[in-house]
């Protein structure tokens, strides 16, 4: 079987880049929208902080990831999202931290922070690989 490059239905025809487009900024909206009515709900501000990170759009991503960990600090997850969204803005000592904290709360995939290409400017310094020696004896 092979797969469309098009959406189609009744009304409408669009090429595959343009729905996404259009669907993106559909949740986006939605997410906006339910974070302006519920600041602090969780699945949503995951659900904009993936969004963003996909669109590119690290400082908005990163803003997400800074209010995750101000909500959630002790969530491993979070804290490495946030040495991520801070690596790829080239915020090199802030996504070390980030870092550091996500192992020291039991984030432990070496092979995804070895290899997750958004980690590159921190991969960089002498400090990241300190770092994973670190917690690599523990």
């Amino acid at each position: 079987m092979q797969r469309s490059e098009t959406f189609h239905d009744n009304k409408l025809s669009l090429d595959v880049k343009t729905y996404r487009n259009l669907e993106g900024i559909f949740q986006r909206g939605l997410f906006e929208t339910a974070i302006s009515l519920e600041p602090e709900n969780l699945e949503c501000l995951v659900g904009l902080g993936d969004l963003y990170a996909r669109e590119e759009s690290y400082r908005e991503s990163n803003t997400i990831d800074q209010k995750l960990v101000e909500l959630c600090p002790e969530e491993p997850r979070f804290q490495y999202n946030l040495a991520c969204s801070s690596s790829l803005l080239g915020e090199i000592k802030e996504g070390l931290l980030a870092l550091e904290k996500a192992l020291e709360l039991g984030f432990d995939d070496l092979d995804l922070i070895l290899r997750d290409q958004d980690l590159d400017s921190v991969r960089e310094t002498d400090e990241f690989f300190d770092l994973l020696a670190r917690f690599s004896d523990e």
